[in-house]
């Protein structure tokens, strides 16, 4: 009998925890198999969240365009699929990604600090 894997929505929070942690290799890894596997509206999602995490890696790798470039395909992808419900705050996300890629445009390293996180749609302020 063959290995079960465990369901998306199991799947997109391991990949919101590497990418809680920084660890947005290991996040674009989990979520790579995801998005390839989905149709539709929540395929845009994966992808969109992908890229966003592969737009933080190049930036704590000082590879400022490749962020730019990167990131803005990912808040493009997302902003299109803000209303899927994949359980995250995917507004909230696309805000700070933006905010991130608009200071690394004006030539403001990126502050660790302030990396967004994924978080969960139930904690809307």
């Amino acid at each position: 009998m063959g290995e079960s894997r465990p369901c998306h929505c199991e799947r997109l929070h391991a990949a919101a925890i590497h990418f809680n942690a920084g660890e947005f290799f290991k996040c674009h890894e989990l979520l790579e198999d995801l998005w390839r596997e989905q149709r539709g509206p929540t395929r845009d999602v994966y992808r969109g969240i992908l890229q966003i995490g592969i737009g933080y890696y190049h930036a704590l790798r000082a590879n400022r365009r490749g962020a730019i470039n990167v990131m803005g395909y990912g808040v493009t992808r997302l902003s299109g699929v803000l209303n899927v419900d994949v359980g995250y705050d995917l507004t909230r996300l696309v805000d700070e990604a933006s905010r991130d890629r608009q200071r690394w445009r004006e030539g403001v390293p990126l502050d660790r600090t302030l990396t967004p996180r994924l978080h969960r749609a139930t904690d809307r302020a």
